[in-house]
């Protein structure tokens, strides 16, 4: 069952991309589909992925086939997970451009950043974000490590490369994607820093961005990138991904196998590590450039929309690029009446946060840009 959801979502997907192209030429409907792949599309307007991605149906039936695995072999199900992780491992970095010893697969964003930090010397100075993703933040500042912020304004690069400039600085840390406004660092930014300035450490929270955009990590600025999946990668709770250079090792003075020896000790979560290699391989199956597309399709009409409707700060509408995160403000009890309304979004920061993903729809945008123009105008 699984397998033939897989290859209709895949068709219905490559038949949604020429739809958006030549009008009324698809015969078979996208939406149709995603309704039985994704459950709470059917009785809501799903816009909280930045919060929790939605799970698909063949990873619900992969986690209960996984369980049941387990149910009925006992010991034969772990031997065969520590057999099997390596592979596992491979297939990850391999989707995200980054080779297996550069590659961990973790619990979760908040622990594994830890993990990173706690290899660096304590006299490293940082750069950080002031309205960054607290987990990202609190952890610097917790390891006990000095620190200069500053906040997310209309001239970020410039800013950053400012304080660099002037300040002996050795990290930067920050989240590629903003998790409240949804802004998205410039990485062509990062790479002119990284060559301008080749001791300096770049960290990156990946999370609100991994699984929404091309990502290869090896060509990246990034010495050390960690994500958790259960957004937009869809790929449930307990898992994520740590990347770390070869500069980054260096550094640290540790091989791969010395990093990997000091991170897994005990056992692993064997169903939140499968799912998630399961999560990235149902992203292929489906075309990850026609969702790529069709996720741009939506986000362009949405932004637009607010912008007609001037809902959208001028820190956001003045950048080249933005993500598929928006932030509007919270007033009139707008938030109550979302939820009223069955309109999923959060609360961050004083601010409604707006996310959609592939298996958002044009008519969701509509109905949400409807509800606005009536009550938050």
């Amino acid at each position: 069952m699984a397998a033939i959801s897989v290859i209709s979502f895949s068709i219905a997907s490559n038949l949604f991309i020429n739809s958006v192209t030549f009008e009324g030429k698809n015969t078979l409907s996208l939406e149709v589909v995603m309704l039985e792949e994704f459950p709470p599309i059917k009785h809501s307007i799903y816009f909280n992925t930045a919060y929790v991605g939605l799970m698909p149906m063949p990873l619900y039936e992969f986690r209960q086939a996984h369980d049941q695995d387990y149910f009925l072999n006992g010991d034969l199900y772990k031997l065969d997970a520590y057999a099997t992780i390596e592979k596992k491992g491979e297939s990850v970095a391999s989707f995200f451009g980054a080779s297996k010893n550069q590659t961990i697969l973790v619990s979760n964003f908040s622990e594994s950043i830890r993990f990173a930090l706690s290899m660096l010397p304590k006299s490293m100075r940082f750069l950080l974000l002031k309205e960054d993703y607290p987990s990202l933040t609190l952890a610097v500042k917790e390891a006990g490590f000095e620190s200069t912020e500053i906040p997310v304004s209309y001239t970020l690069e410039t800013d950053i490369e400012t304080i660099i400039e002037s300040k002996k600085i050795d990290v930067l840390a920050l989240s590629v994607v903003q998790y409240i406004s949804g802004i998205e660092i410039d990485q062509d930014f990062l790479l002119e820093l990284k060559k301008k300035y080749p001791d300096l450490l770049i960290i990156g929270d990946g999370t609100q961005f991994l699984g929404t955009a091309p990502f290869n990590f090896t060509n990246s600025p990034f010495d050390v990138l960690a994500a958790s999946g259960y957004k937009w990668l869809m790929a449930g709770f307990g898992n994520g991904v740590l990347f770390f250079s070869d500069y980054f090792k260096a550094l640290i003075n540790k091989s791969h196998d010395q990093i990997i020896e000091k991170y897994y000790v005990g056992h692993f979560n064997i169903l939140a590590i499968a799912s998630l290699a399961k999560a990235i391989e149902l992203i292929q199956a489906r075309g990850f450039s026609q969702m790529l597309d069709r996720k741009k399709h939506l986000t362009t009409l949405l932004n637009n929309g607010l912008l007609d409707l001037k809902l959208i700060s001028p820190l956001i509408s003045n950048r080249k690029k933005h993500s598929s995160i928006f932030a509007i403000s919270d007033k009139k009890n707008l938030f109550e009446k979302l939820i009223e309304k069955n309109i999923r979004c959060a609360q961050r920061g004083g601010f409604i946060r707006i996310s959609l993903h592939f298996y958002n729809s044009e008519k969701d945008v509509e109905i949400l840009l409807s509800f606005l123009k009536d009550h938050a105008i």
